[in-house]
């Protein structure tokens, strides 16, 4: 598979750098507290539930192609974000 050489030119996700080093210090034997990224072992409330169900239509549409305008200037405002505060 060809990817976007775009991809390529973002570098790596801070988030993935601080995983891997988290991950090497657990193989070392390091005592480690790690707040990179955590699952969460509480249950989801029901008024967050209840609002995802709520904002599915019971027939859901395909995006189209390029997918929704919105979503796409969202998605790279937070990349340009994200990227600037490692450099």
């Amino acid at each position: 598979m060809r990817l976007n050489p775009v991809l390529d030119r973002l570098g790596a996700s801070p988030i993935a750098a601080i995983q891997a080093k988290a991950r090497a210090m657990r193989e070392a034997g390091v005592p480690l507290v790690d707040f990179s990224i955590g699952d969460p072992r509480e249950p989801t409330p029901e008024f967050i539930r209840q609002a995802l169900c709520s904002a599915v239509p019971e027939v859901s549409q395909y995006p189209t192609v390029q997918g929704l305008a919105v979503l796409r200037d969202s998605i790279a405002s937070y990349v340009s974000r994200d990227r600037k505060s490692v450099v």
